[in-house]
């Protein structure tokens, strides 16, 4: 099974959100094209019911950058919008997804790189049906 991470990339490429490689990116963010969008697996607190149940609670790093900031923004807030309450597979055979839920304040501005590119962030917990799990129900 691939990352979280990866799934949500070809998501968002079925959704017309950008080309791998291109201008969507999984797991790290190139200095060229200004604009694009990079997908992060990160940390998320294990969920109760993790120590019994086969579940678990995995978190996505959405990262938007563009000269413009009214595009930055628009653009993370549609990727918001395509997987905040998403329940079920990204792509045939991936993780079997519970729901997709906002963590923090997400999504928003956090302000301008380097070379003064605007970027807005989205994090998100993903609660996930585990495979392969002999101690949990």
């Amino acid at each position: 099974m691939s990352s979280l991470s990866y799934e949500v990339l070809k998501y968002l490429e079925g959704l017309s959100f950008g080309t791998e490689g291109v201008n969507l990116f999984n797991g790290f963010q190139p200095d060229k094209p200004d604009n694009c969008v990079t997908i992060y697996d990160v940390q998320a607190p294990p969920l109760d019911e993790s120590d019994c149940l086969a579940v678990d609670n995995l978190g996505i790093q959405i990262l938007v950058r563009d000269t413009a900031y009214e595009t930055a923004s628009q653009i993370c807030l549609n990727i918001h919008k395509s997987l905040v309450g998403f329940s079920g597979e990204l792509v045939i055979g991936g993780y079997n997804i519970s729901y997709f839920q906002c963590k923090d304040d997400s999504p928003h501005s956090i302000g301008k790189d380097s070379t003064n590119r605007n970027e807005w962030t989205g994090f998100y917990q993903v609660r996930t049906m585990s495979n392969g799990d002999l101690f949990r129900l």
